[in-house]
């Protein structure tokens, strides 16, 4: 996450868990998604790092490393 801070609250008392997500509409499930959860309000963020387990890479970063190598 960038930044060390609630994007709802603006605190600074975050929580990093880890977890199993499972994905109905694509029939997987991905494990140890790093999440951040606010212990002031409660809201929770994905992780930066977790971003391609879940979405996988992008086209543009899939053709800077085709371009690049």
């Amino acid at each position: 996450m960038k930044g060390d801070f609630c994007r709802m609250c603006g605190s600074k008392k975050l929580r990093r868990e880890e977890r199993d997500i499972c994905l109905e509409s694509q029939n997987k499930k991905i494990k140890a998604v790093s999440i951040w959860i606010c212990q002031n309000c409660g809201e929770e963020f994905l992780d930066d790092s977790s971003r391609e387990k879940l979405y996988g890479t992008s086209r543009t970063a899939k053709r800077r490393r085709s371009l690049a190598a």
